[in-house]
């Protein structure tokens, strides 16, 4: 285009090219004669011809005629008889590659055989009716039962040309030469080999078997209990806001403490005592309980004839006052700390101060008794003592990140360690041997280093809803209940996944403890029943817990408003368990065999 040059079809741009093309040469480009090297032997053709005679005299070179010979007997033996031994060969007769193959071949499976609904007359029962063929059609081929459905015909004459005859020789067809068929080896496994070996409950005694005493039953529900470390005493929360001392030997109440009249009441009636816990220390005879949003601790001493001296000075003395600051976060979370006696309440029989208890004696109420009232901003749901017994912990019932508290009563000081709200909280817990606080939410259980302020591990037991928690008194096992009829077993040098999960209870489980000292531990249900197992805990850090179980409580509590046990509780030395439930009854559970 460049040059104005056109294509045209007169240019046949494949025309055909002589190469050679010229005049024609009359004489050779050279004369000379031929060299005499063309007309004499080859010597180096001479001695490979002397080396292919050596070696077929050798033997080691097949002459051509018996090349020619085997490839001739090859021909033939491809000309057999296939039908000639159709039997076939025992294992003796065959040889081992045969025998190998014999061994890993897999025989196709046989098609079903026919039933009655395939017959061309079926009975009656085996004929849809005009419903279920509908349904049948309705559903996708995949999703059919049969492939066809059954069709009634007089004589077999009258039966057409099965229309699948074609599909389905083609899948059986597909099946045979596209599924892969293959010989899985069964390992034969005696089932007892997959139990493990536990020892028998008898070998692991003593533990609770049996009721051997109640105490009440109270008009409410006793929501929970709590047992002194001197084992002597015995305390128990209801919903009518009284908090009662029971002594464990002879089942007497001691003394009984309203403790909803500090409170506002709800409809005209005072709120459940939720949870009463006492001290851990053994010479401090002082408890704590959670009532509204109200959290009061108690001197006791009075109720059991000791004076205030003679128990830790925590309730009427203070090492330090707070500061400013302090006071000022305070007054922001909504926390105010009071002094109190139970006489400056407003009982209906203040006068006198006697009261009728459940066996219809006067009963004596402790009016003298020194406390600490400690409001809050929201309904409280758990509380928690540290092992010193000086700082408390509590959790709000809104279960926000903001709503876990913790007070220390030196100091009158509280202070609330999470600032962002997180998940639900459901209970708090204090590690027993290492600066550690424990808060479970809904779905995990968090574990917080305080000395460092930051978050050491996040437990998942992978459940709906956390009920309770428990810390092991070695500090490395965690027990976690939930309401989906689950119990947690973690162990904390091992994963963030339980270790053990028990499936026992048939409705939501309640609460779950560790026995102080011995290897038990329980829990209990809402369906009136609670568990009781032994676990072991080994020094050896190469070995994992053993966990055995060992007895069914029945008959714990009566089932009142789908509610059944709610609380449970240790002796701090024997094997003694204290269940509290909805129908108001208190249970202490032994071993009667050791009797």
């Amino acid at each position: 285009m460049r040059v104005g040059r056109y294509p045209t079809a007169k240019n046949d741009e494949e025309d055909e090219i002589v190469h050679w093309s010229g005049p024609i040469m009359q004489h050779p480009l050279t004369s000379a004669p031929e060299p005499k090297r063309r007309f004499l032997p080859s010597r180096h053709e001479a001695r490979m011809v002397v080396k292919f005679v050596r070696a077929m005299r050798a033997g080691k070179m097949r002459r051509p005629s018996e090349i020619a010979r085997d490839a001739k007997q090859e021909e033939i033996l491809y000309q057999y008889d296939v039908w000639e031994n159709h039997e076939p060969k025992t294992r003796e007769d065959m040889t081992k590659s045969e025998r190998a193959r014999d061994i890993m071949k897999v025989p196709a499976p046989k098609p079903p055989l026919p039933n009655h609904a395939e017959s061309y007359n079926p009975p009656a029962e085996y004929l849809p009716d005009e419903k279920e063929e509908k349904e049948w059609k309705e559903l996708d081929p995949e999703e059919r039962a049969t492939s066809y459905l059954p069709a009634k015909h007089s004589a077999l004459r009258h039966v057409p040309l099965y229309e699948n005859f074609v599909k389905e020789r083609f899948e059986r067809c597909l099946d045979l030469y596209l599924a892969v068929r293959v010989r899985k080896d069964q390992t034969k496994i005696d089932p007892e080999d997959l139990v493990p070996k536990l020892p028998t409950p008898r070998e692991l005694r003593p533990f609770p078997t049996d009721i051997v005493n109640s105490f009440g039953p109270l008009p409410y529900r006793a929501r929970s209990i709590s047992v002194h470390p001197q084992g002597q005493w015995l305390l128990s929360g209801s919903d009518d806001g009284y908090v009662r001392l029971w002594e464990i030997d002879s089942g007497y109440e001691q003394c009984t403490w309203n403790l909803g009249m500090f409170v506002e009441k709800v409809d005209g009636s005072a709120p459940p005592v939720t949870i009463v816990e006492w001290c851990p220390k053994d010479e401090t005879y002082a408890f704590a309980a959670s009532i509204g949003n109200t959290l009061i601790i108690v001197s006791a001493a009075s109720a059991m004839g000791l004076t205030e001296s003679d128990t830790d000075p925590m309730i009427g003395g203070v090492n330090g006052k707070p500061d400013e600051k302090v006071k000022e976060k305070m007054e922001d979370m909504g926390i105010r700390w009071e002094e109190r006696n139970l006489g400056d309440g407003e009982d209906e029989n203040k006068e006198n101060g006697v009261r009728e208890s459940n066996n219809g004696e006067d009963l004596r109420l402790e009016d003298k008794s020194s406390m600490i009232l400690i409001r809050h901003g929201k309904l409280l749901k758990h509380l928690a003592w540290h092992r010193k017994g000086d700082y408390l912990a509590c959790a709000g019932k809104d279960g926000s990140g903001g709503g876990v508290y913790i007070h220390r009563l030196s100091h009158r000081s509280s202070q609330s360690p999470f600032k962002k709200r997180s998940a639900l909280v459901q209970a708090v817990k204090f590690h027993p041997t290492r600066p550690f606080f424990i808060v479970a939410t809904m779905h995990h259980v968090r574990v917080y280093n305080l000395a460092l302020q930051q978050l050491v591990k996040t437990l998942r037991p992978g459940v709906s809803w956390i009920s309770s928690i428990d810390v092991h008194p070695s500090g490395d096992h965690i027990l976690v209940t939930s309401y989906d009829r689950r119990v947690c077993w973690f162990d904390l040098d091992l994963s963030a996944r339980p270790y053990k999960t028990i499936r026992n209870h048939e409705k939501a489980v309640r609460v779950g403890k560790f026995h102080p000292r011995l290897p038990l531990f329980a829990d209990a249900a809402d369906d009136g029943s609670s568990h009781v197992f032994h676990g072991t805990v080994y020094d050896d850090l190469t070995k994992n817990a053993l966990i055995v179980p060992l007895r069914k409580l029945e008959r714990c509590s009566k089932i009142v408003d789908s509610l059944g046990v709610l609380d449970i509780a240790w002796h701090p030395r024997l094997p003694w368990l204290f269940t509290s439930g909805a129908d108001g009854t208190i249970h202490l559970l032994t071993d009667c065999s050791q009797g």
